[in-house]
């Protein structure tokens, strides 16, 4: 079983043993608890399978951190939405799947690249085995993303052939 949970708000989801198990499925929320998905960059709503910041709400929620107003005003919204830091989206039935976490993003200039995003399509490259991705600090631009690749065995590809792969699937902007 897979569960979710958070220190600032108690219970957000129900994990049941009567829902058919499907991989990366964290549940459904509780009673009482309202989610929303939002994009990132512009705060928007997001629909179903779209992946974005979770954001949750309700009477579980805590009201802040001790003595910390910067921190809790940083964490919860005026109206209420705990802004939890991990990067997932909900299906049509409602069901949430957590895939990144948002302070693991890379700043990329102006943009919010998600690692896991990276290694996702680097992993649907033929030779590809495995692939680990993180942000490298640059003077002027932020970070820039830098993957770890593993090359399948008897298969053989080159830095530059990935690069341009990557780029081609316009991951920002």
């Amino acid at each position: 079983m897979i569960a979710y949970a958070s220190s600032e708000y108690c219970g957000p989801l129900d994990n049941s043993a009567s829902d058919q198990y499907i991989p990366g499925c964290v549940g459904r929320v509780t009673a009482n608890t309202e989610l929303k998905i939002v994009d990132i960059n512009t705060g928007k709503s997001l629909g179903p399978n779209e992946d974005g910041e979770i954001c949750l709400r309700g009477p579980k929620l805590i009201s802040g951190y001790l003595n910390n107003e910067s921190a809790t005003k940083d964490a919860i919204d005026s109206n209420g939405w705990f802004r939890t830091g991990d990067i997932g989206h909900y299906d049509e039935d409602e069901r949430l799947f957590v895939t990144d976490r948002l302070k693991e993003l890379i700043k990329f200039k102006a943009w919010s690249v998600a690692p896991a995003e990276i290694e996702s399509c680097l992993l649907s490259h033929e030779s590809v085995d495995s692939v680990v991705v993180i942000g490298v600090k640059h003077k002027t631009d932020g970070q820039f993303p830098r993957a770890y690749v593993r090359v399948k065995d008897g298969k053989c590809v080159t830095e530059e052939e990935l690069i341009e792969f990557v780029r081609g699937l316009d991951l920002i902007g």
